[in-house]
């Protein structure tokens, strides 16, 4: 049998060309690291380009979620305060028009019990350096005339927004060719051995490539490349759906509004279409690979938007699609070196677009330094094997 070809070799090889991959390639490249990025199709093709472009940067909480959910993920708070801090200046950080607009963030609620948990994640993330407000109905209203008589208050943060999951990734990919990094797409990983002589040979569909060290950074996906080294990396992946109507002839919406109760993302483009989000179900067709929308979560998603903004009950639903989020049973990233697997890196956020920047940023100052601006530790992937034993 002769021997498999060689793809080539780096210092660093990250699997995965989603946003978090891109801005891992990118902030190593950057920092001197000979790097290459591996994707099984194109960069930008799941979850990183398929998601409703919300910046999440006040703490996601719904009333299912469990009692101490704010326990769990106060690690993170600290995270978020400097994800908001890189998305004000990513485009000029990258030189490139990533379709940021931080006009800021609302969540609302319809019931005192919805507001109990509001005050609980607003205190939350003030403790963290998050500084969220509590807003009231007539306040609320100053700060979102659009919305419908049903809100009773909310919160508002004024670093939140969105951005366009079509342009910021490949603006990061660019940025990271810049500085000599590669790219190697249409290249799915099968398989990832430790070699005798140090480094790991990873297995693609085109060749192997060889490398010293690797950065698992694909999404959902996390678990599978996790199991090839014999780690348990407890990233669960699941099928959800975005929609978008027609432009409205008034942009009235410069926010990310969310619901903590009733399950929505909304957001309005400069050319006046709605976009419709927040973690309805869609279809995921295992043998085809695909994410399609259901219509139960089409027409349950723009009911509560047009409940909670009454204009939006005026525009056409013109398109939805599927796409693909996860998580942590903890909530939390996974960042860092495997004790166990010395050399295998994870860079994994259960809010990827959000945090797919600030994570790849930290990772590369820990490789670069060995610290971090937020410590690595709360996000290990070992904190994972007492739970495995």
């Amino acid at each position: 049998m002769s021997a498999p070809t060689d793809l080539g070799r780096a210092d660093v090889a990250i699997i995965g060309g989603g946003l978090m991959g891109c801005a891992t390639a990118y902030y190593l490249a950057k920092g001197g690291v000979d790097v290459a990025l591996i994707d099984r199709t194109e960069i930008n093709r799941e979850a990183s380009g398929a998601n409703a472009g919300s910046l999440h940067l006040q703490v996601y909480i719904h009333p299912h979620f469990p009692d101490d959910w704010i326990d769990r993920i106060r690690p993170t708070i600290v995270l978020m305060r400097e994800a908001a801090k890189g998305w004000a200046t990513i485009e000029a950080e990258l030189d490139a028009d990533c379709g940021v607009r931080l006009g800021g963030g609302v969540w609302v609620a319809e019931s005192p019990e919805e507001m109990a948990l509001i005050e609980k994640k607003v205190a939350a993330e003030r403790a963290g350096g998050v500084m969220s407000e509590i807003v009231m109905s007539n306040e609320l209203r100053s700060i979102a005339p659009y919305l419908g008589e049903h809100v009773i208050g909310g919160s508002f943060f004024k670093g939140e927004g969105f951005a366009n999951p079509l342009l910021v990734a490949p603006a990061h990919a660019r940025a990271a060719k810049r500085y000599g990094a590669r790219f190697f797409t249409n290249a799915p990983v099968t398989g990832i051995t430790r070699e005798s002589s140090g480094g790991f040979s990873i297995s693609t569909g085109r060749a192997v490539f060889r490398a010293s060290r690797v950065v698992a950074a694909a999404g959902a996906w996390t678990a599978e490349l996790g199991r090839m080294v014999g780690l348990r990396l407890p990233v669960e992946g699941h099928a959800i759906q975005v929609q978008v109507t027609d432009g409205r002839p008034l942009v009235m919406l410069d926010h990310l509004l969310q619901h903590v109760g009733l399950g929505l993302t909304l957001k309005q483009s400069p050319n006046g279409t709605f976009i419709l989000g927040g973690g309805w179900p869609a279809y995921y067709d295992r043998q085809q690979q695909r994410n399609t929308p259901l219509q139960n979560s089409m027409m349950g998603n723009a009911w509560v938007a047009a409940r909670t903004v009454p204009a939006v009950g005026e525009a056409q639903l013109v398109r939805a699609w599927g796409g693909v989020g996860s998580g942590t049973p903890d909530g939390r990233p996974i960042l860092g070196e495997s004790s166990q697997v010395k050399g295998f890196y994870v860079c994994y956020a259960p809010l990827g677009f959000t945090m797919g920047p600030i994570c790849g940023r930290i990772l590369a100052e820990h490789f670069l330094t060995g610290e971090a601006t937020v410590p690595l530790a709360p996000f290990t992937p070992d904190r994972f094997l007492e739970q495995a034993s």
